[in-house]
């Protein structure tokens, strides 16, 4: 396999003291690619420059990843999409292939360059660090918040556990001689590709009646986006159910219900009456973007109206756990905030990078408007694109191509002559290249700051993959798929964490391994078959075995017990391989 001489840096067991490790650093790796590690053996090597160095490295870590969910889910799926709506494509792909992989793809561009540095350990320690996560934290955290809810369609919760099941036992055969061929490979791929088919004949009926997906509306408008989760989603929630909504609502619907998948919305008409005054359009406008979210909840409609309208006289509080309860009130909206505010100065960065139609951006937030429609966005846009393609593909030198830019930047006034179905193709086309160059300069740094984590930190890159890799990965889909659960509808948390799985093995190891294989001419990509690796295979093979008895005995019921039961087996597993570390 073709390895990457400036990533790979491997301490020898014989090397212990710091200074020795600094002068190995500087002698047998590249010191641009592992400055970090170079800086902190040779300058501050102590306990507190490794508490200090290791926090900065994580939280750098957590942004980067976060990042990168937002540029997806924001920017690489919504061209996608328009694209998909523009050329009539099934509403299958979008419901099975398109939000799943979304939801899955920075994994497997992360994987993909992880495999092609040579790092193979890395991808499946971090493949086994966040299935484990999947089945054991996020299910376990949804089962007791949620407190004892039934599963109202058992079977397909069955069907999809089977099949990841079988999935996990294909890959655990694979794993067994410590390579992955690349008829290996092919098998995985083929897998995926009859996981589809499968799903394009039994989800038709599941898509009417039973399956979920979140949509965001306005009461008096029917413009609506099926899009995947992510941790943006979750904010909006948290925030909106604390300080309570007045315009629009992000519901749960039948995907099969959903307009914007139908050829009228495809040119997103304007949802505001002709007739309307300038005022009135304006308020209308900013009441249709402001989004904010509606609870569903069950005991509402079987409610009587008239006890609800009736006038009930409350009693007074405890002046003490009042004043508890507006304490953490405060500090939760305090949280959010801080988080939301930091999604926003990544969007604000990323909204500079990445282009897309104006027919999207009635989903975004005034400041993100203001941007998208004034007119030097358009000519930053005409020279930064070409640029950041450039610098990915021909890296022709820059005082070359700015003069070519600037004779050719009267082009620009011709913008507006354009069609709008030709526009909307051009940029969305412009908007999924950019979005996959930037993602793959991102998971370049991941891979980087990885490395260098796992050399101050001395420790193999599996383990190095299932916890620090996997860990900071998971954060995002651990608040996205809790807060789905918790304030939605509990399936959504569960479905979510379903459709994870078969993708990263699959496509994450599978299809990115093939590719891999055939660039570096190569047979097999080989891996450290390690007691670690044997023990969490077996463990996931039990956790989701165990799910499947657990839940007919318990009548299908989500509870306390649950939760706790494989809560605790996660951290089991945790301390077996750091102790085998």
């Amino acid at each position: 396999m073709s390895l990457d001489p400036s990533s790979q840096c491997v301490l020898p067991h014989s090397v212990f003291a710091g200074k020795d490790i600094c002068n190995y650093i500087e002698s047998h790796c590249d010191v641009s690619y592992f400055k970090i590690s170079q800086i902190y053996y040779c300058r501050y090597h102590n306990l507190v420059s490794l508490i200090f160095i290791s926090s900065i490295a994580l939280l750098a870590l957590c942004l980067i990843l976060l990042a990168l969910s937002i540029l997806v889910s924001n920017y690489l799926f919504r061209n996608l999409n328009e694209l998909t709506t523009k050329f009539g494509l099934s509403n299958q792909i979008l419901s099975f292939i398109l939000i799943p992989l979304t939801n899955s793809f920075p994994d497997i561009i992360n994987y993909f360059v992880v495999l092609r540095s040579g790092s193979s350990n890395l991808v499946i320690g971090q493949l086994m660090g966040s299935l484990l996560i999947i089945f054991t934290v996020i299910i376990g955290l949804i089962s007791i918040l949620i407190e004892n809810f039934t599963i109202e369609y058992p079977k397909l919760l069955i069907i999809d556990l089977s099949w990841i099941l079988i999935v996990l036992i294909l890959f655990s055969y694979i794993l067994s001689d410590g390579k992955i061929t690349s008829l290996e490979c092919i098998t995985m791929s083929m897998v995926y590709v009859a996981y589809i088919a499968f799903l394009s004949i039994f989800d038709k009926e599941r898509l009417k009646d039973y399956d979920e997906e979140l949509v965001i509306g306005h009461d008096e408008h029917q413009h609506l986006i099926e899009q995947p989760y992510n941790i943006e989603d979750a904010l909006s929630i948290i925030s909106n159910e604390e300080t309570g909504g007045e315009f629009g609502s992000i519901e749960t619907r039948s995907r099969s219900a959903s307009p914007r998948l139908s050829p009228v919305s495809t040119r997103c008409p304007s949802p505001l009456p002709a007739t309307s005054p300038k005022g009135d359009r304006d308020s209308e406008r900013e009441s249709y973007l402001s989004i904010h979210y509606v609870a569903k909840m069950k005991s509402s409609s079987s409610s009587p109206p008239t006890a609800a309208a009736a006038p009930v006289a409350a009693p007074a509080p405890a002046p003490a756990p009042a004043s508890r309860h507006l304490q953490q009130i405060r500090i939760k909206i305090m949280l959010t905030h801080i988080f939301q505010t930091v999604c926003n100065c990544i969007d604000f960065i990323l909204i500079f990078l990445i282009p897309f139609h104006k027919c999207i951006e009635n989903e975004d937030s005034h400041w993100k408007l203001k941007i998208r429609y004034n007119r030097i966005i358009r000519a930053w846009y005409f020279f930064e694109v070409p640029l950041l393609i450039n610098y990915q593909f021909f890296k022709f030198p820059v005082v070359y191509v700015m003069p070519l830019l600037l004779i050719f930047s009267p082009t620009m006034l011709i913008v507006k002559s354009i069609g709008h179905d030709i526009k909307l193709v051009i940029t969305s086309i412009l908007g999924i290249i950019t979005s996959l160059i930037v993602i793959s300069n991102i998971s370049v740094y991941i891979l980087q700051m990885l490395k260098n984590i796992g050399i101050i930190w001395n420790i193999s890159e599996y383990l190095l993959g299932m916890l620090v890799f996997a860990v900071s990965n998971s954060i995002n889909d651990v608040i996205t798929n809790v807060t789905l659960a918790t304030k939605i509808n509990p399936i959504l948390g569960i479905n979510s964490c379903l459709g994870t799985p078969l993708l990263i093995i699959l496509l994450g190891v599978g299809f990115n391994g093939f590719v891999v294989l055939q660039n570096s001419k190569k047979h097999s990509i080989k891996f450290d078959l390690k007691p670690s690796v044997i023990l969490d295979t077996a463990a996931l093979i039990f956790t989701i075995s165990f799910i499947l008895i657990y839940l007919p005995w318990n009548k299908w019921r989500l509870d306390r017990k649950l939760g706790i039961c494989l809560i605790c087996w996660y951290l089991v597993i945790t301390f077996i391989n750091l102790y085998l570390e």
